[in-house]
């Protein structure tokens, strides 16, 4: 894609029109105007990678920067419904780290041990019960596996977190529950 087909002017000028607009609720939920400016300064930098995504999830940049114009009318209504959320969110991540540290707290024990596999069973019910009627797509599980296991990202990630073979065995225990 060359820079010439990469248009987001329009969209940049909703982002600047916002600022104008909202700067107390910027400095409120960014931190501060500058913040910000660097978001803005970013998507900017990256333009060509916005568009891709753009045109990729919306069709067009301009369906995306109409879908954009309307949630930044309705910003501060969704920053203040997640706000609502976020002690929730915070017992969630605390509790499914927990689990993952239990898991992974021992990484030579067999995966279809019981003690392995209720851990893993306890970190599905979590996620179950913390996304009541979540549509997860057909699949879901095993997409989350294959990261586990194959996404070198994902895998430093863990194996960082909770140790060296970490996400290797994280993704053969829930393949070990599945099956």
């Amino acid at each position: 894609m060359g820079s010439n087909e990469v248009d987001l002017t329009e969209y940049l000028q909703v982002l600047e029109q916002f600022r104008q607009e909202n700067t107390e609720e910027i400095k409120k939920y960014w931190g501060s105007i500058g913040a910000y400016d660097d978001f803005v300064a970013n998507v900017k930098a990256k333009q060509e990678d916005v568009a891709r995504v753009a045109i990729k999830q919306y069709g067009s940049i301009e369906k995306y920067t109409e879908a954009m114009r309307e949630s930044m009318g309705r910003f501060s209504e969704m920053m203040d419904k997640l706000q609502e959320f976020r002690p929730q969110v915070e017992d969630y991540i605390q509790k499914n780290n927990r689990l993952m540290s239990q898991l992974t707290a021992d990484i030579t024990l067999d995966i279809s041990s019981a003690e392995v596999q209720d851990i893993v069973g306890a970190i599905i019910s979590l996620y179950e019960t913390a996304h009541p009627g979540t549509d997860k797509e057909e699949h879901y599980w095993d997409r989350v596996i294959d990261g586990y296991l194959n996404n070198d990202s994902i895998m430093k990630v863990n194996d960082e977190v909770y140790g060296a073979g970490a996400s290797e065995f994280i993704g053969k225990a829930f393949q070990k529950y599945f099956k």
